[in-house]
């Protein structure tokens, strides 16, 4: 049943092959390839596409041939199509089956993948060779692959991770048997104390190997000892270098004045019109508004501050300074007293302020109470107080009689937080305790202490004072004088006798000046 052809090629009686302008005798010529050596690392790292001849949209480019096949073995159609392609094919011993077919002008690739899905094959192609075994054992082959491809990956994680965990274990012996070191560090500026807590998180903590960095305080030479590892030694000398340095200073300068009810509006105290100060960055804004002048005009009330209208963009000018402005428009305060803060801007420097005060002081316009000065750090509340200690009687139940004493002050408390462009921000407490009298108690005779107090928040620039007003003391007074014996004769006394009534309203202000200290 075998034809013998040319050069030993055989092909069965019943195959018939006419490649298109490719004749038989050609194929018959050339020597099937010897198949390349392929290492098993090459295998391992490779990743192999099975091919079920059924991929869609696949395109054919093989050269075309014609075949005339019938009851022919697929060993044999496949050496047919190993000549034509110049593939090496290898055929699994698994592969049984006879083909029966008649193609014209088909490429030889689309053949072999006809042939391959019709009998449930697979094909793995590397390089010019190509292996065709069942579709079933390609896919469990695949799927071992990978499952040991997979314990492999696992086995390399462990291995890098046994690694890892040794390398941290000599690490850390490492570390345990380096010693720590201690050095002391002076600070000029910042108490140690805060320093303390400002640098606990850079210390080392380290407690499974029983390295913790301390740092222990002085505070009379205002040293930290630092025992730790000399890398996080540096970095708290580094880090002492830009937070020791020295916090700006303000000069608070006051002047707490008694005037008449005018004396503020003669002085040139802007009172009563709006004021907006607006800061560009946009972190802040603080609007002022009182009884007078255009614009929402909010209620001072007792013991509170109101915040006023205003609108961006305004500029700088805190009053136009025309005329003498307005006088203040505070009233008496009803019971119970407190104190309706009326916040204004003084026109002209200090020297000129003092000037004007003294003069009013000679007229009798004014009484000047004090004069403090104080230093303070920025951000750090300062205390301006002036007052007297009161007694009063207390009478235990046993009927002993005791005297303590209250304090009565006027106290203004400032703190100051100077701004990045020079202008200084200050926080207004301000109390006012006074005894009254006129509510003592009719047992003890002990006067009652009125307290008053306002807390407000002003921006000026260094060396610009603030007026606080708001504060009226109102006086009554009736006084009696005459000839003596004769100013007690009926019907005769007023011949020789004298009274007079005192009605006086003064004003309490309060004018304070922060100057920022420049450092040398």
């Amino acid at each position: 049943d075998i034809q013998k052809k040319k050069q030993g090629t055989f092909l069965p009686k019943e195959a018939r092959i006419q490649p298109a302008a490719f004749s038989m005798a050609q194929v018959a010529k050339k020597p099937l390839p010897k198949a390349p050596a392929v290492s098993i690392q090459e295998e391992e790292e490779e990743e192999f596409k099975i091919s079920t001849g059924m991929e869609p949209g696949k395109t054919y480019t093989g050269q075309k041939l014609d075949l005339d096949l019938q009851d022919i073995d697929l060993d044999n159609v496949f050496r047919l199509i190993a000549e034509v392609s110049n593939l090496n094919i290898i055929v699994s011993e698994k592969v049984k089956g006879k083909v029966t077919m008649r193609l014209k002008e088909v490429p030889w690739d689309q053949a072999l993948d006809l042939i391959l899905s019709t009998h449930k094959l697979g094909m793995i192609q590397q390089g010019n060779v190509v292996r065709i075994a069942p579709l079933k054992d390609l896919l469990d082959e695949e799927k071992e692959r990978k499952r040991v491809k997979q314990e492999r990956l696992q086995a390399k994680i462990e291995a890098a991770k046994r690694l890892q965990e040794a390398e941290i274990e000599a690490q850390e012996r490492e570390r345990k048997l380096r010693p720590f070191v201690t050095e002391f560090i002076t600070l000029n500026y910042t108490k140690a104390k805060d320093f303390q807590a400002q640098i606990k998180d850079i210390l080392t903590k380290e407690p499974k190997l029983e390295r913790v960095g301390t740092a222990v305080v002085d505070e009379r030479t205002n040293t930290v000892t630092i025992t730790d590892y000399p890398e996080k030694i540096e970095r708290i000398k580094q880090y002492k270098e830009k937070v020791d340095k020295p916090t700006p200073q303000v000069l608070i300068e006051a002047r707490i004045v008694k005037a008449t009810k005018n004396f503020a509006r003669e002085l040139g105290v802007q009172w009563g019109a709006q004021y907006a100060e607006y800061d560009k960055r946009g972190e802040w804004a603080w609007g002022v508004s009182s009884a007078t002048g255009s614009g929402t005009t909010p209620p001072v009330t007792p013991s509170s501050w109101q915040s006023g209208s205003f609108t961006q963009g305004t500029g700088r000018d805190f009053f136009p300074l025309s005329g003498w402005m307005v006088n203040l428009p505070a009233t008496l305060l009803p019971t119970p007293p407190g104190i309706g803060l009326q916040v204004g801007r003084l026109v002209g420097d200090l020297i000129n302020l003092d000037l004007r005060l003294s003069a009013a002081e000679r007229e009798g316009l004014t009484k000047i109470i004090s004069r403090p000065k104080v230093m303070t750090l920025d951000n750090v509340e300062a205390t301006i107080k002036q007052g007297r200690e009161i007694p009063f009687t207390q009478v235990n139940p046993e009927g002993n009689v005791s005297v303590v004493y209250k304090e009565a002050s006027l106290k203004t408390t400032v703190t100051p937080q100077i701004s990045p462009d020079g202008r200084v921000r200050l926080k207004l407490d301000v109390t006012d305790d006074f005894p009254d009298r006129s509510n003592a108690n009719p047992i003890t005779g002990n006067p009652e202490i009125v307290k008053r107090q306002g807390t407000t928040e002003v921006l000026v620039r260094d060396g610009e004072t603030v007026v606080i007003g708001g504060v009226l003391e109102e006086t009554r007074a009736t006084a009696e004088d005459g000839v003596p014996w004769l100013k007690d004769l009926p019907g005769l006394n007023w011949f020789f006798e004298r009274k007079t009534r005192r009605h006086d309203q003064t004003e309490l202000l309060i004018f304070v000046t922060p100057f920022i200290v420049q450092q040398d």
